[in-house]
Order: C-alpha cells, then structure tokens, then sequence
C-alpha cells in the first residue's frame, strides 16, 4: 500500500502504455462473451483500481463502474482524472475483505493484483462472491511471479473455469477469462 501511495501521481505516467495493452485485450475479450442485449448496461467491479485507467474503457459498456483499491492516493488520482465518466464509486478496501453484498456485479475485473495481494486465491474467491451467478471475471497474474502452469492451477484451485487468453509475447502478464465451475 505504501509503495502504491508514493507512487500514485506518477503511475499513469509509468505504467499506462503497459497497462493499456493489458486493458485492451481484456475489453475486446468482455465484449466479444457479452451474452446481454447491448442496451442493458453492466454493473462493473475494478478490483485493485489504482488510478482507474480501465474506466474510460469501460463507459460505453457500464451503467455502474466501482473502483475498489487499498491506496487511498490512488483513488484520490482516479477521481481527479476520471470524475467526468458518470456512474463511478470507489470504495477504499482491501480485495481480500472487500466490504460488498453478494452477486452484485456482472463483470469483476482485477488486472495487476493477484502478485500484490498476500493470499491470492482468497482474492479470487471474494471475486466470484461478488460476481453475479453468471457473472464473468477478468484477471491476470505477472508472468514474473505466475508462470503459465501456477497461474492456471491458482484459478483452478479458486474454483473458476478460466480460459487464457493469446496475447502477445512482450506482455508481461497473463490474462484469464473467468466463470464459476458447473
């Protein structure tokens, strides 16, 4: 928390190339699965928000976008920078106890957090929590901390049907798409 709190003014300019590829490919996957009729809009969870550089993404799909992260710095930026997108809350929390009702979100998205919680598959289990039955998750681990192997087994293990998504080479992450197991 400390190391994101110092860095929250300057996130964006360090990682938004890096993070806008990861977006990018999450977006075009959330979309292409939307079973929904394009008028009826989701209610969206960010998990681990930080500056909320997902949100702009995500307007046209979103009638509720809730940004949560453990920084409050980080969420101060989002607000700044973000405030004209609408329907967007943030709650200051930790994604291991987040403080949200049952099934309340048709997308959880949580990209560059699992490496930065302590108990990763709890993360993931307050994920789907929250999730609506049929809700769908979005998550990635750092290929420099998960390897394909340990990443799979990790969602597997938290209980999700994930499919991986191809991405290029020079990502540093891997990318899952996920449901709850029949």
């Amino acid at each position: 928390m400390r190391d994101y709190s110092r860095a929250a003014h300057l996130y964006e300019m360090r990682y938004t190339e890096e993070q806008h590829l990861k977006i990018k490919s999450v977006v075009e996957a959330l979309r292409s699965g939307k079973k929904k009729p394009a008028a009826k809009k989701a209610a969206i969870l960010d998990l681990g928000c930080g500056t909320g550089l997902l949100f702009p993404r995500l307007k046209t799909m979103a009638r509720r976008i809730v940004g949560l992260d453990l920084s409050r710095k980080m969420l101060k930026e989002a607000g700044i920078s973000k405030a004209d997108l609408g329907d967007v809350h943030f709650i200051l929390a930790d994604a291991d106890n987040t403080p949200i009702r049952d099934h309340q979100f048709d997308f959880v998205i949580a990209l560059t957090l699992l490496q930065n919680v302590p108990n990763p598959e709890r993360a993931l289990q307050e994920a789907q929590r929250v999730a609506k039955e049929e809700g769908t998750l979005a998550v990635t681990g750092l290929k420099a901390h998960f390897t394909r192997r340990a990443f799979m087994r990790l969602l597997r293990k938290a209980k999700l049907e994930a499919k991986l998504l191809k991405t290029a080479d020079d990502l540093k992450d891997h990318i899952a798409i996920c449901r709850r197991c029949a």
